[in-house]
């Protein structure tokens, strides 16, 4: 099994998942599950289609109350922003830092400041940075 197979594989379950939440009203799980279809888009280098995906995770887990998982995905469409060279990127990851400063430490609120601080020094973080922050989160 090739690893675009993996990818398809994981982008039916999401998909599952997507419906299954909408007629339980499970919000939580359905906004994860936008932004699991919105990395698997990102390893794929559809960037595009990652971004769609997690702003309308974003959109969720705005109304979830859930500032780390909100600050979560404000740093994956940083990183696609930066990937689709769209000077954007820096203000959503400006946005992130001052999100994240107010919120408590822990490794993964760090870890997303860290990113954040990086990517506007830099320009761009490792992909692998975006697992890093999943397995955390």
């Amino acid at each position: 099994m090739s690893f675009l197979d993996i990818f398809e594989t994981q982008v039916e379950y999401y998909e599952k998942s997507l419906e299954i939440t909408k007629v339980i009203g499970d919000i939580v799980v359905e906004a994860e599950s936008y932004r699991g279809i919105g990395l698997i888009h990102f390893k794929k280098n559809e960037f595009d289609e990652a971004l769609k995906e997690m702003r309308d995770a974003l959109n969720i887990f705005r109304k979830t109350g859930s500032r780390v998982q909100e600050v979560q995905t404000h740093i994956y469409i940083s990183i696609i922003l930066s990937k689709l060279n769209n000077p954007e990127y820096l203000d959503e990851a400006r946005k992130v830092i001052s999100i994240a400063e107010r919120l408590e430490e822990t490794p993964l609120t760090n870890l997303i400041k860290k990113t954040a601080e990086e990517l506007i020094k830099n320009g761009s973080v490792p992909d692998s940075r975006l697992d890093e922050i999943e397995i955390l989160g």
